[in-house]
């Protein structure tokens, strides 16, 4: 009968234990794609962006994001990209921001522009945040979680090959876009070990069941020889 029992409590603590797994945070993958179509006189172009982070970050720890810029499409007088800027603005509900920027080519055109063209892709390039340095005012309070907000903005730089003009100088088009890129979770370590500590307190429980289990098992298997 004792036996019984003890299995039975110790399968409760498991299926308990298993029910506290879920408010665990766990990082996984978050990523958003979009597309800008740019329609002028000089041509149309069409460009996909990638933005891929963990969705849930520690505070105090390094936030890596990263991006990548696909060349998918350029008709017309233009040719090639030479200059690009992105830049990643992350918000917190109090107010408090970390900008970081990333550059490719030079702005305006020289005599040897870098190059990508249509097919061509930037990236991927990382971006990361220390948020026990630069990013330490994005931190929740302890015990907290907070939404970080994520804008970003893009500027792209075109080449324009047009042989028939009379001017010199080389013809360029400048455009910019930018977009809401959601949000994610910054959790505070306080907080993830309070979200931990019912899940280890189940474990251990269940470890002493067990143990106690198998001690009553060993006694009444001794003292049934000794009354044998």
């Amino acid at each position: 009968m004792r036996k019984q029992l003890l299995v039975s409590m110790l399968c409760g603590v498991i299926i308990l234990s298993s029910l506290m797994v879920p408010s665990i945070p766990r990082a996984s993958a978050y990523s958003k794609i979009w597309t800008k179509d740019f329609v002028e006189s000089s041509g149309k172009s069409n460009y996909t962006l990638t933005l891929t982070s963990p969705d849930v970050v520690q505070s105090n720890s390094n936030w890596t994001l990263t991006t990548k810029l696909n060349i998918d499409y350029m008709d017309r007088y233009k040719t090639f990209l030479f200059y690009s800027t992105i830049l990643l603005t992350i918000e917190t509900p109090d107010g408090h921001q970390v900008k970081k920027s990333l550059a490719f080519g030079h702005y305006p055109i020289g005599e040897f522009p870098e190059r990508l063209y249509p097919g061509g892709r930037w990236g991927p390039n990382n971006v990361t945040i220390d948020l026990s340095q630069e990013g330490k005012d994005l931190n929740p309070s302890p015990g907290e979680t907070d939404e970080a907000k994520i804008y970003i903005t893009v500027s792209v730089a075109e080449f324009l090959f047009q042989p028939f003009r009379a001017e010199q100088l080389p013809q360029t088009t400048y455009q910019t876009f930018s977009m809401d890129a959601g949000s994610v979770q910054i959790v505070s370590q306080s907080s993830a070990e309070s979200n931990l500590l019912p899940y280890i307190l189940g474990a251990a429980v269940a470890v002493v069941v067990f143990a106690g289990l198998i001690v009553s098992s060993r006694f009444t298997g001794r003292k049934t020889k000794q009354t044998s």
